[in-house]
């Protein structure tokens, strides 16, 4: 698909122009050595350093353009809950079924998630790039195994709303109503601003699930209404959705959307301005947050935009729930 779809035309073109650019400097050092090994230095330095930096761009062109965004791993975090026995619960999120990611990779993901052996499975919206994505592609998701359940809910981009390169909001064809009816009849439940109660053995648990933020649509007082007396979690696509005073109800908030910034540096974090507004320490991972809810961040399997990631790799979390008693989150 590379260079094929008129929607990433300019996006492959420029990864192209990068590596051309990385050869071409690699190429032209290389050449001018062989052919004055004699000359000073000081230019000799200059020429090869020249080299170095057409190297260090072509390959991390190549490796986070088509190498590490097929590069799925498993992490995996304890996080104490008020409940009392253990559950495993499987999130994954922002799929981005289009030009960049389809069936195959989808059968991946799902060969990593029953690989865990989870009671429940989280998918935090995202599942579509836009409105060209072929909701077809979504059919591997009916192949996970969970005891007590797969459950999703929409993001932006399902909901037709993405920012483009200048980071401004820009509208497309809302897919929503298709994208949920598509998972349904995968046997996954999509919850738009409603709970359930989840049952395994003798825990019982409120799963409460809100519609895209950036929609217009989400209403978390709605999802609440009625919920009993019961461990609390809160699934949104976004993490901004903390900025709610009532999402201190929930005891563990499950989001996704930031990709981990997609482009990292070790040491330096996301290069790019995440699109949430709680701030750029929020942007993977486990953060217990001030009025005692516990906030893990997935950075998401797919790629929006750029084809890229860097240091970001797709990720299956694996959280390990354990009863609050015997430790604080970890």
């Amino acid at each position: 698909m590379f260079l094929l779809r008129p929607s990433i035309f300019w996006w492959d073109l420029a990864i192209l122009l990068l590596i051309s650019i990385g050869f071409c400097m690699m190429l032209t050092s290389w050449l001018w050595w062989s052919r004055n090994r004699t000359a000073h230095k000081s230019v000799i330095i200059g020429v090869v350093f020249i080299g170095l930096i057409g190297l260090i761009g072509f390959s991390l062109t190549i490796y986070g353009s088509f190498v590490e965004p097929q590069m799925i791993v498993t992490t995996e975090h304890t996080v104490h809950l008020p409940i009392e026995e253990s559950i495993k619960i499987v999130v994954i999120s922002d799929t981005h079924i289009g030009p960049y990611k389809g069936e195959v990779f989808l059968s991946r993901i799902v060969d990593k998630i029953n690989q865990a052996l989870p009671d429940i499975v989280l998918i935090a919206g995202d599942l579509i790039e836009d409105e060209r994505s072929d909701l077809s592609h979504l059919a591997p998701l009916g192949n996970i195994r969970a005891s007590a359940g797969v459950f999703a809910v929409l993001g932006n981009h399902d909901r037709g709303h993405k920012r483009n390169i200048l980071r401004q909001k820009i509208q497309f064809l809302d897919k929503g109503d298709d994208v949920a009816d598509a998972l349904e009849a995968l046997d996954i439940q999509v919850l738009r601003n409603e709970y359930t109660i989840i049952s395994l053995g003798a825990e019982n648990i409120n799963l409460v699930g809100i519609d895209d933020l950036w929609s217009g649509d989400s209403d978390l007082s709605a999802a609440m209404t009625g919920m009993l007396d019961l461990p609390t979690i809160l699934l949104s696509h976004n993490p901004d959705i903390i900025k709610e005073q009532q999402s201190s109800d929930a005891d563990l908030i499950v989001a996704g959307h930031t990709h981990g910034g997609q482009i990292r540096l070790p040491h330096v974090g996301s290069l790019s301005s995440l699109p949430t507004t709680i701030g750029p320490s929020f942007d993977q991972g486990i953060f217990e947050l001030d009025n005692g809810s516990i906030l893990a961040l997935t950075r998401g399997v797919g790629e929006a935009a750029l084809r890229a990631r860097l240091f970001a790799w797709p990720e299956v979390m694996i959280l390990n729930i354990e009863p609050k008693s015997s430790s604080s989150a970890s």
